[in-house]
């Protein structure tokens, strides 16, 4: 499994532990009977383990729990080469081997991994090898979905890839539970996309080189466009920054959060 799945697995794992934390805070609030000794327990039990910001929120979202993402949406290429030693590759020609195609990029990869946990309860996709199962995902499917969103602000281009990332979100929204009105589609621009060359080396297949096509996440995904859902980063209990997306875009949001 490539290393930025597990690190967007175990990143959504906490993120999930944080909303999972402040609906029990809400419900302990909500419990006048309760002596203060065992809520305060309680609080301290979920203390959050990465900063976030509080924001005065109206009772009308007071019980809804919101995650917004900042981050890049990737088609990922992946060639193989499993049967071609890496001395014997010719050059300037073919190879015999592989090819797959997987929607990806690290704040993608984030909000899709929070939103299956918070949603269904069920490990992520690159959970298949068990690495994201977890006492929380049990006591997340007993909560009701209704009080979870995660909102991802991305863009793609108008293409094939940048179809097949959003369709990936469209075609099951209440087991993965990603909005993807925030996701901007730019005419004219090609979907980000990476593609790394696999050879097999010391038994294992090794990335031997790759293509980073990334340049719609740096321009695209800017202020103007990050304002345009300030509403939702002011009202969000947890904001997640890909630091692949332009610092000062980056900057941007922190202020609006």
């Amino acid at each position: 499994m490539p290393a930025s799945a597990l690190q967007a697995a175990s990143r959504a794992q906490q993120i999930a532990r944080h909303v999972l934390g402040l609906q029990r805070t809400q419900e302990d609030q909500q419990q006048p009977d309760a002596h203060p000794a065992q809520r305060a327990q309680a609080s301290d039990t979920n203390k959050p383990t990465i900063p976030i910001q509080k924001v005065p929120r109206s009772p009308a979202h007071s019980q809804r729990q919101e995650v917004v993402v900042v981050g890049g949406t990737v088609m990922d290429v992946q060639a193989s080469l499993p049967s071609v030693p890496a001395g014997q590759v010719l050059n300037f020609s073919t190879n015999p081997g592989t090819v797959s195609f997987t929607v990806g990029g690290v704040g993608r990869n984030i909000a899709e991994a929070v939103g299956r946990l918070l949603h269904s309860g069920q490990p992520a996709t690159a959970s298949k090898a068990g690495h994201m199962r977890s006492p929380y995902q049990r006591q997340l499917r007993a909560k009701n979905s209704k009080k979870a969103s995660v909102w991802l602000i991305s863009a793609v281009g108008q293409d094939a890839a940048g179809e097949t990332c959003i369709q990936y979100f469209r075609q099951e929204p209440r087991r993965i539970g990603v909005a993807t009105e925030a996701i901007k589609v730019c005419q004219g621009a090609r979907t980000a996309s990476v593609m790394g060359l696999f050879l097999p080396v010391r038994g294992s297949a090794e990335l031997v080189t790759g293509v980073a096509d990334t340049e719609i996440v740096e321009v695209e995904v800017d202020p103007k466009w990050i304002y345009k859902f300030k509403d939702r980063i002011k009202q969000a209990n947890i904001v997640v920054l890909d630091a692949n997306v332009a610092p000062g875009a980056l900057s941007f949001t922190a202020k609006l959060a």
